[in-house]
């Protein structure tokens, strides 16, 4: 008789999906944070900065929101299937950076994302548990 393949969790899917979302959403606000920061200021500067813009606050509520995203994640699979699969945030963050933000896309990029994708089909064709 054939052996089946384990059930990967369906909480643990969606967990990876909301952890590349949020990790997403975190950076390109963490950029719009920091766009409004002083390019010559002082650490001191920086950080009020910081304080002073609302994006700021918005990337600490999704960081907290990613913790206890993250923390259900690991309990449902290993570490070391979960973290590769968060590298799909690479290629979200390079494509709402570019669309959002208007930066440029080279070459150099696009062949870093296909060897991104590359590594993420290769670490999902693993398993997700090897511990109980």
């Amino acid at each position: 008789m054939p052996t089946l393949k384990p059930k990967f969790p369906k909480a643990a899917s969606l967990g990876i999906i909301a952890a590349i979302i949020l990790d997403t959403v975190i950076q390109i606000t963490w950029k719009l944070a920091a766009s409004s920061a002083p390019h010559d200021g002082s650490f001191r500067t920086l950080a009020l900065s910081a304080l002073a813009s609302r994006y700021f606050y918005v990337a600490m509520g999704f960081f907290c929101l990613q913790l206890l995203n993250w923390i259900k994640v690991l309990a449902l699979i290993d570490l070391s299937f979960a973290q590769p699969m968060t590298a799909l945030s690479y290629v979200s963050v390079l494509t709402c950076s570019s669309l959002l933000l208007h930066e440029k896309v080279s070459l150099s990029h696009t062949v870093g994302i296909l060897f991104i994708l590359g590594g993420v089909f290769l670490v999902s064709r693993t398993k997700a548990q090897t511990t109980l």
